[in-house]
């Protein structure tokens, strides 16, 4: 019983230190709603494309967002689970009228 907590304790806190940054948490919410490409992630958060990459990379070595590549775009959504359900609950606390 205690490992199988620890078990889900540890994919939590994986979640969570994603959260802890501002843009990627924006991110992480806007890609709740829907796929998105780095161009649309930028005009969203009014942030660089190279700023939106860095914290693409992140999400995906953490294993919370995939990507389909349709010719010369890369869209990114949030990978189908728990961790999907909990930040759309995040976002309906923290960004209601957040836009997508």
């Amino acid at each position: 019983m205690r490992q199988k907590c620890f078990e889900a304790a540890k994919e939590l806190s994986v979640v969570l230190s994603a959260l802890s940054n501002p843009t990627r948490f924006l991110m992480l919410c806007l890609l709740s709603e829907k796929e998105m490409y780095v161009g649309q992630l930028r005009e969203e958060l009014g942030t660089s494309k190279g700023n939106i990459s860095q914290h693409l990379r992140i999400l995906s070595d953490r294993g919370l967002i995939k990507s389909r590549k349709t010719g010369n775009r890369v869209y990114y959504s949030i990978k189908q689970g728990k961790e999907k359900n909990l930040i759309k609950k995040l976002r309906k606390i923290c960004c209601p009228d957040l836009k997508v």
